[in-house]
């Protein structure tokens, strides 16, 4: 086979290729996350969940978010909604009871037992992250995305009560990355893997240890290990 040549794939008789078969339909909600057999979607600024597995599906009202006022009516019409960026982008369950949720230009916690949630960090640059990482004991972290032409700083923001108070808990230094695309908790590995964009050496594979005291670099250098789950 010359350099040139089209690589082919095959399966062998003893090999099974993966089958994806359709669980049910879900008109008009964006899921969000999986917590246990629980799954939770949203509709507009409504946050709702439902369990697959049992039938028929019903969707279940969780909690409000109320937004600015002319987001309420962008929020109406999908079109709108859909330029606007409205509603819930990620929500994370945290072992205490608590949701966190990314909504617009804000990080917003549902304290257990209560039914809207409440700003607890509004976002300074960008408009929210693209996903949360959760630990085994409840510490939350998101790391800013935003468009940083000037390569500038970017913060990993973390959280230890519950997603009420936020501190900063590691920095990228200027010029290092762009942004970061997502913070994934590993059990096996008792660690964090952080993915960051966008060019060149800023396309990194990173593992951080549980308290965030160690970072190392596992890939970087070009569009392959630019990740973004």
């Amino acid at each position: 086979m010359t350099a040139n040549t089209d690589r082919t794939a095959t399966i062998s008789a003893d090999q099974h290729p993966l089958k994806l078969t359709p669980v049910a339909r879900i008109p008009r909600l964006r899921v969000l996350a999986w917590d246990g057999d629980v799954l939770y979607a949203s509709r507009g600024y409504q946050l709702l969940r439902s369990r697959p597995d049992e039938a028929p599906l019903r969707w279940e009202p969780v909690a409000r978010f109320a937004p600015a006022r002319w987001r309420r009516l962008t929020a109406l019409h999908r079109i709108s909604s859909r330029l606007v960026r409205d509603g819930f982008h990620a929500i994370a369950a945290l072992p205490g009871g608590n949701l966190v949720a990314a909504l617009p230009g804000a990080i917003a916690t549902l304290t257990h037992g209560e039914a809207e949630f409440r700003v607890t960090h509004r976002i300074a640059r960008g408009t929210r992250p693209l996903n949360f990482g959760v630990a085994p004991n409840g510490h939350i972290y998101w790391g800013e995305y935003f468009d940083n032409q000037r390569r500038d700083e970017v913060h990993v923001y973390g959280s230890t009560d519950g997603g009420l108070t936020w501190q900063v808990a590691h920095t990228f230094p200027a010029k290092s990355i762009r942004h970061i695309h997502n913070i994934i908790y590993d059990r096996d590995g008792i660690c964090f893997w952080v993915l960051t964009g966008d060019i060149a050496e800023e396309c990194r594979i990173l593992r951080v240890s549980a308290n965030w005291d160690q970072v190392e670099t596992v890939l970087a250098g070009n569009q392959q290990v630019r990740a973004v789950a």
